[in-house]
């Protein structure tokens, strides 16, 4: 069991590095042009789609709580192949849905497209910020090129050697990287392209990690393998270590970041088995743990009370975060979930499979 979950591990890891209700639609969509970038001829942007929608009475949707996630169901599906990232616009309803080389931006109540973003060439998305609603594209992993949403090429930051990630600040302002040159993480100013910070100290064996903010912007998150580390991102002064027995496959924060959620195989009463690890963010030891079946997951995330915590991968799960005990159901093991979260308003959970994108809430 143990060698199926590495090799499991490692097969997830070397993808991610290369990384009900029926809306009836009465009227055809209607195509607005959008103005698009010629001088850089880079990334072109689509049409924008409004979409004229026959949908129900607008409801005030209830927040998904530990009381209520019990009567969580599927309110509706739109196709989206090898969705790899999930970002919840702050704010609002709409959800940004991207692939490794393409945004859609979305309305959560009626799934109608507000923009579309298609990189024509060989540069892969590396992360998008929703607050900010910036992307950061790469062709060579020398050259990050930081676009917005119509498109255009905010800065052109070429780095000194390659890297290995490239990651926002919670607020989109800075890009940390990994240097593939020595373990540190280097930050660069995204109006001047500047480098503005940098943080050391990590180390391991592993050929390959990779470092990022954490997304409320508390810590420096170092990952490889079967290590995490958690850095002060403000001081760059580490505090926890946290080892596990078998590669780290997700990972999530709850809302404060005094909880780090991982998953990864490991031993409970002599047994090897796929788990979630609740821990504590600062001192690094574990609070509890959570026993999957199959497979560790591929995606975690807190909701936005911290009372849940969602769990895809082999299934979707959905699990009372303080005792670990199964809430939902809202998948079987034989379908495969490859990234799942909940909205920040806490009305929505969104999950997507290799083709689809599929929504949650309450049922009124």
């Amino acid at each position: 069991m143990k060698h199926i979950l590495t090799y499991l591990a490692i097969g997830f890891l070397i993808t991610s590095c290369s990384v009900s209700k029926n809306i009836t639609v009465s009227t055809p969509a209607v195509k607005q042009p959008v103005e698009q970038n010629t001088s850089t001829g880079e990334m072109q942007t689509t049409e924008t789609l409004v979409l004229s929608a026959t949908v129900s009475p607008e409801i005030d949707q209830a927040r998904i709580t530990l009381e209520n996630a019990d009567k969580l169901v599927e309110i509706s599906v739109f196709p989206f192949e090898n969705a790899r990232l999930l970002a919840w616009l702050p704010g609002s309803d709409s959800l940004a849905v991207a692939s490794m080389n393409s945004i859609r931006i979305v309305d959560a109540r009626d799934f109608s497209t507000i923009k579309e973003y298609k990189s024509p060439d060989d540069s892969a998305l590396l992360d998008f910020n929703a607050a900010s609603q910036r992307a950061i594209f790469s062709s060579d992993r020398q050259n990050l090129s930081i676009r917005d949403l119509t498109g255009r090429e905010k800065k052109k930051i070429t780095l000194t050697s390659g890297f290995g990630s490239a990651t926002f600040n919670p607020d989109g302002s800075r890009v940390w990287v990994s240097s593939l040159e020595e373990f540190k993480a280097v930050a660069y100013d995204i109006q001047s392209g500047m480098e503005v910070s940098s943080c050391g100290g990590f180390e391991t064996a592993a050929p390959v990690y990779t470092v990022f903010p954490s997304p409320a912007g508390k810590w420096l998150v170092w990952m490889a393998r079967a290590s995490i580390q958690l850095n002060d991102l403000e001081n760059c002064r580490m505090t926890a270590h946290i080892g596990h027995e078998d590669f780290i496959i997700s990972h999530a924060f709850n809302s404060d970041e005094s909880i780090l959620a991982t998953s990864a195989g490991g031993t409970v009463d002599g047994k090897f088995q796929p788990l979630i690890f609740l821990w504590d963010a600062t001192y690094g030891s574990l609070l509890r743990n959570i026993i999957l079946n199959e497979a560790p997951a591929r995606s975690l995330a807190f909701s936005a009370g911290d009372d849940l915590l969602v769990s895809a991968g082999n299934g979707l799960f959905v699990w009372d975060s303080d005792f670990g005990r199964q809430v939902k159901e809202l998948a079987p093991q034989d379908q495969q979930y490859s990234i799942a979260t909940f909205s920040k308003n806490g009305r929505y959970l969104a999950a997507a499979t290799e083709t689809d994108v599929h929504l949650f809430a309450i049922k009124p």
